[in-house]
C-alpha cells in the first residue's frame, strides 16, 4: 500500500472496492473568462497566450470524483511552499517593467506537484482505493487529509486560478496564503500597463468599484501578518 500521506489522485473514488471503480476521465480546470487577462499578466504571458485547455490544465480522475469536483464539493490547493512561489512570481511581475516579467513555467517548472485536498460540501463517502486495500477518506479531519500526488503535469497556477474563488465561500478553506495570491486577480493591473490596449479587458466599463482603495487596504493588512510567510 502507498503511504497514507501521499495518495495518487486516481485512487480517490466514492466506490467502496476496487471491483467497482468508475472509469478514469479527463478534466480541465475552469478559469473564469474575466480573470484570464489578469492571470496572463501576472503569469508573465502575452495577452491571448493562455490556453485554457492546455495540458498544463489537465488531470485524469475517476468520473464520480470529477462530478463532485465540477459541483464544487471538493477542491485541490497547492502546498504552502508552492503558494509562496506563486505569490513571489506575481509580486515580482506586478512591480517590474512589463517587458521584464518572468514566465510562470520558468519560476515554477513543469513537473509533478503534490496538492492538499479540501472537502467543501461532500455528502457521499469518499474512499482511497489501492489494489490491496481501501481507506474511508471521510473519516479524516480536513487538517489531516493526505497530500495528493497528481501524475499529470497540471500546473499549480491553473489549479489555484480555477479554485481560489471557493475560499471566500467556504470558511473551512480560508487560507491567508491563498488570499494573498488571489488578491492579484481581484485588482486592476498595475498603472504601468493599465492604459495599454493589449491589457484592456474587452467590454470593461470604468467603475469606481475597481478604483476603491478598500481592496488594497485589505491586502496590505494581510501582508503585514508575516507569520504565514
Amino acid at each position: 500500500m502507498e503511504p497514507a500521506c501521499y495518495v495518487p489522485l486516481e485512487c480517490l473514488t466514492t466506490a467502496d472496492s476496487a471491483n467497482s471503480l468508475p472509469a478514469l476521465e479527463d478534466y480541465h480546470f475552469t478559469l473564469r473568462a474575466k480573470d484570464v487577462y489578469r492571470m496572463e499578466f501576472y503569469w508573465g504571458l502575452s495577452r491571448g497566450d493562455l490556453e485554457r485547455e492546455s495540458h498544463l490544465n489537465h488531470v485524469r480522475l475517476r468520473s464520480d470524483m470529477k462530478e463532485l469536483l465540477e459541483n464544487d464539493q471538493w477542491t485541490l490547493v497547492p502546498t504552502d511552499e508552492t503558494l509562496r512561489r506563486i505569490y513571489d512570481l506575481q509580486d515580482y511581475n506586478q512591480k517590474c517593467c512589463p517587458d521584464l516579467r518572468r514566465m510562470f513555467t520558468n519560476v515554477i517548472p513543469v513537473q509533478e506537484y503534490t496538492y492538499n485536498l479540501f472537502p467543501t460540501s461532500v455528502t457521499r463517502r469518499v474512499y482511497i482505493i489501492f489494489p490491496s486495500s481501501s481507506t474511508l477518506l471521510s473519516k479524516h479531519h480536513p487538517s489531516t487529509l493526505p497530500l495528493l500526488k497528481i501524475s499529470s503535469l497540471v500546473h499549480p497556477c491553473f489549479v489555484l486560478g480555477a479554485t481560489y474563488r471557493l475560499f471566500s465561500r467556504f470558511s473551512q478553506l480560508r487560507n491567508r496564503l491563498v488570499s494573498a495570491v488571489s488578491s492579484f486577480y481581484l485588482l486592476q493591473l498595475p498603472s504601468s500597463v493599465r492604459g495599454l490596449a493589449e491589457w484592456r479587458r474587452e467590454g470593461m466599463i470604468s467603475s469606481r468599484r475597481w478604483r476603491t482603495p478598500e481592496i488594497w487596504r485589505r491586502r496590505k493588512a494581510l501582508l503585514k501578518q508575516k507569520d504565514w510567510y
